[in-house]
């Protein structure tokens, strides 16, 4: 988890992309390892690169409780 949360501040889009994709799959069975970075996925929903941006929001909406869901899609 350490070194997926590392890959999450890449310069490389590849790589953030592969990180964020893991993290995805991991937040289907184990959402609860991925509270922590919340924050990080907020960052990344603004990112340029749109595939980015779209797994960020994926992945958020996923580990989100109903409180955080409306203030994430606005």
């Amino acid at each position: 988890m350490t070194i997926l949360h590392l890959f999450l501040s890449s310069s490389r889009n590849s790589v953030k992309f592969a990180a964020l994709k893991t993290l995805n799959k991991i937040a289907n069975v184990h959402s609860k390892f991925l509270e922590a970075n919340f924050a990080d996925f907020e960052a990344l929903m603004n990112d340029p690169n749109r595939c980015i941006a779209t797994l960020a929001i994926s992945t958020l909406l996923k580990i989100s409780s109903e409180a955080n869901v409306d203030r994430i899609l606005k």
